[in-house]
């Protein structure tokens, strides 16, 4: 199994701190890494909370 990549979780989000620009809601924790790195290190296991991003709602009709 590959590693989650934090961009494409509903989770994931940017903060406003220099030196820990990564954060996870889920968790509840910002980091200099992204989350799922973090807990990869820390536990040996990938991110059991990663969610993917829901697509946005337009479709394109196929006239």
């Amino acid at each position: 199994m590959t590693s989650p990549r934090c961009r494409d979780c509903r989770h994931y989000y940017i903060t406003f701190v220099p030196n820990m620009p990564y954060g996870c809601r889920e968790l509840g924790f910002q980091s200099a890494q992204e989350p799922a790195r973090v807990v990869f290190n820390s536990s040996g296991q990938h991110c059991l909370y990663f969610s993917p991003l829901k697509k946005s709602g337009k479709q394109q009709s196929s006239d």
